[in-house]
């Protein structure tokens, strides 16, 4: 195994024990968007900033006041006529 070197990103060798090694090429169009690139991608580095981009957006929905609706408050109708 001391030949395999260098092998690109999405390529490698499987080994399976007594099954032998098994090639493989998963090379992906890196849109990171993509489900299936997010599911099996192992660079870390990405995973990081999508994670921080959730935690920023997920801040900003939660000051954003829009997305809570003010409950009615029964002392704001004192004085209207019915």
């Amino acid at each position: 195994m001391s030949y395999v070197t260098n092998s690109g990103v999405g390529r490698g060798l499987l080994y399976l024990g007594e099954y032998g090694n098994i090639p493989f090429d998963l090379r992906l169009n890196q849109d990171t968007s993509s489900k299936l690139y997010r599911a099996v991608s192992t660079n870390f580095s990405e995973a990081a900033d999508r994670a921080k981009q959730a935690q920023k957006e997920e801040v900003e929905n939660a000051n954003d006041k829009s997305n809570y609706p003010i409950p009615e408050r029964p002392w704001d109708k004192v004085g209207e006529s019915a």
